[in-house]
């Protein structure tokens, strides 16, 4: 469901700024958590970009099976 903010209640608005701040206002119905408003993500960090990595491209070696030597230096068992 979404609501624009500016046909909600005054007290609505008050709980949003609140969440906007950090503070999560949590509902509870008789002792039992029935919902919440929280901040959905930070607001200081970048967004992920879709495709970001597009056109990069792996040599088909990287995907071959290690032979036992590289496996044990993966594995830490030889030097």
């Amino acid at each position: 469901m979404q609501i624009e903010i500016s046909t909600a209640p005054p007290q609505i608005k008050n709980w949003l700024n609140s969440a906007k701040n950090g503070e999560p206002i949590i509902f509870t119905e008789q002792g039992q958590i029935v919902g919440r408003i929280a901040i959905d993500e930070p607001t200081d960090l970048p967004r992920r970009q879709a495709g970001l990595l597009a056109g990069v491209s792996l040599d088909p070696a990287f995907f071959e099976p290690l032979d036992d030597d590289e496996l044990a230096l993966w594995n830490g068992d030889s030097e």
